[in-house]
Parts: C-alpha cells; sequence; structure tokens
C-alpha cells in the first residue's frame, strides 16, 4: 500500500468565535476599529519608520483617552455640567 504526500488544498474555516463576535458587536463600535486599521495601513506605507516608532503608543494614548472620557463625562451629566444629549426635549 502506497500514500501519497500530495494532498488536496484544505480550505480555510471561519472560526466560530470570530463568526459570532462578528454577530454580537455592534458596528459603531467595530467602525472605530476599521477606521484605525485603515488610517495605520496607509501610515506604514507613507512612512515605515514613524509608523513603526509610534504606532504603539498612539494606539494605547488613544485607549486610555477614550476610556478615562468614559469615566468622565457620566460624572459631568450626574453634576449637570453637560446635558443627557437625549434629544427631543
Amino acid at each position: 500500500m502506497r500514500f501519497s504526500t500530495k494532498s488536496a488544498p484544505i480550505e480555510p474555516v471561519p472560526s466560530p468565535t470570530g463568526v459570532a463576535l462578528g454577530m454580537l458587536i455592534p458596528a459603531l463600535a467595530v467602525l472605530p476599529m476599521l477606521l484605525g486599521g485603515l488610517v495605520q495601513f496607509i501610515w506604514q506605507k507613507v512612512s515605515p519608520q514613524t509608523e513603526d516608532a509610534y504606532n504603539v503608543p498612539l494606539a494605547s494614548g488613544l485607549i486610555v483617552g477614550e476610556a478615562l472620557l468614559g469615566l468622565v463625562i457620566p460624572v459631568l451629566m450626574m453634576l449637570g455640567v453637560i446635558g443627557s444629549g437625549g434629544g427631543g426635549h
């Protein structure tokens, strides 16, 4: 009996977790990640040296800034400094 070392190409199967997350995460949460990835891709093509040096610190700063605003804005709303932005009032 002889075994062939050549096999048919295996078709990639999508990750069930990736598909499920794609269905669960709303588009408004994914859109900033998509736009950030596109900006990073263009930045890498235009200036690879600066992209390599500043990509991670810039992304980290944006994540921290968003998290801090997520804490500050509700406090300001609770104190009445800014409106709720509910609209239709």
